[in-house]
């Protein structure tokens, strides 16, 4: 980007190395715009990484919690059945 901005103007330019100029400092910018959509597409291969962990985590909790819920019911059931009456008021 500096040696973009550190070209001299083309208007200020005789007509013979004008073209070449733009032609040079468009040169120079495209390449800075592909290096910039690289690095970007690189930034959201690494956040999809992190998403696709989240998501594996998560769903396999959501598997594993009907398990889980069981498991601790059967355990605390003493507990549990006369509170889940008392709230529907069976």
């Amino acid at each position: 980007m500096c040696l973009i901005n550190a070209m001299c103007p083309p208007g200020e330019l005789p007509t013979t190395v004008r073209a070449r100029t733009l032609r040079e400092k468009n040169k120079y910018a495209s390449r800075i715009c592909r290096l910039k959509k690289k690095a970007q597409h690189e930034a959201n291969k690494i956040k999809l990484y992190g998403l696709e962990q989240e998501h594996r985590m998560y769903t396999l909790s959501q598997k594993n919690l009907p398990t889980l819920a069981c498991c601790n019911f059967d355990k605390h059931q003493p507990v549990l059945i006369p509170l889940v009456h008392s709230i529907l008021k069976i």
